[in-house]
């Protein structure tokens, strides 16, 4: 699915920005977005469930799942890129390392 629609909330829309989004190769009515923010001198990547009900067009923000904090932009992208290609093992792994995050 190469266009894909998010229905946002306005306030997601004026808080975050959109670092990427995937659907599911299993479940095409089920992807995930990640959206990152400034706070303070650190960036926090967020990430959302996103699926689409019945037969919409248009993908919701289910849930978030789980947020990292980096003290630079270039690191939090460094992370992202590692993280598309992570297995689900060193993903559990990682969300139970007191979201430190620790990659080569």
């Amino acid at each position: 699915m190469n266009d894909m629609s998010i229905n946002f909330p306005d306030e997601v829309i004026d808080r975050f920005n959109i670092e990427g989004l995937i659907t599911s190769p299993y479940k095409q009515t089920m992807g995930w977005v990640f959206l990152s923010e400034n706070k303070g001198d650190n960036i926090i990547l967020r990430i959302f469930l996103i699926d689409r009900v019945c037969e919409s067009i248009s993908f919701e923000l289910n849930r978030e799942l789980s947020a990292f904090i980096f003290p630079t932009r270039i690191e939090m992208k460094k992370f992202y890129e590692h993280l598309l290609n992570m297995s689900a093992l060193e993903y559990m792994v990682l969300l139970n390392d007191d979201n430190s995050v620790n990659f080569h």
